[in-house]
């Protein structure tokens, strides 16, 4: 007698697809904000050292074109170094570091590479400035702040105070004194918030300055 082996086939029941499709919805809700999370840390980490590169480049713009103008600047001549206004409308003009009224280290063109869709400057820049006139025959300590704005992620938010300082040593210049420098002070732009050790403390004005040298 031939024996005839009946063959099983299993497919999904309804149970078990709406248990499939009720975990894929379950890992779904706990793995999307874990990957919102992930995008939005980035973007900070990332904004944050975009600010200090910004900072430090601004930083030693102004510290590397003050020592060349002191060290070969023309006797009487006066020169002047300063960041311009924001310009939302015109990156290529928007807060460069201007030594004399010149775009020395072209920011204008690493400022239009740093841009939103509508060509908006990611950067808005205050930098200030002070001068620590030290004893009689120890130099001159020049310090500064760089203060930068978000106005591309987050607008108006206040991503890095960055505040350092170097030293002119006596034997720099000839006849260097503390008439040489000046600063003129804009409106006030900016209220400082950390406490540093330096000349800027926690509350005070921050404004968008100039600075002078006059060579003796």
């Amino acid at each position: 007698m031939k024996k005839t082996h009946k063959q099983n086939k299993y497919g999904f029941t309804l149970v078990e697809m709406m248990l499939s499709i009720a975990i894929i919805i379950i890992i779904s809700v706990l793995f999307v904000p874990m990957l919102i999370s992930v995008k939005d840390s980035f973007k900070r980490v990332y904004n944050a050292n975009d600010a200090a590169d910004y900072a430090q480049l601004y930083a030693k713009a102004f510290e590397n074109q003050l020592i060349y103008d002191i060290q070969n600047g023309v006797s009487g001549d006066t020169y002047s170094y300063k960041v311009s206004p924001y310009n939302a409308s015109n990156a290529s003009s928007s807060c460069l570091f201007l030594a004399n009224d010149v775009d020395v280290y072209n920011f204008a063109s690493i400022n239009g590479m740093n841009t939103n869709r509508d060509g908006k400057p990611k950067w808005e820049i205050i930098m200030d400035y002070n001068i620590d006139n030290l004893p009689s025959g120890k130099g001159h300590l020049i310090e500064y702040c760089v203060v930068m704005v978000d106005q591309f992620n987050d607008p108006g938010k206040v991503e890095l105070e960055y505040g350092g300082s170097f030293w002119i040593p006596p034997l720099m210049a000839e006849d260097l004194d503390a008439s040489c420098f000046s600063i003129s002070r804009s409106t006030t732009a900016y209220s400082y918030k950390r406490d540093h050790d330096d000349a800027f403390y926690e509350g005070d004005t921050i404004c968008n300055s100039e600075f002078y040298y006059t060579a003796p």
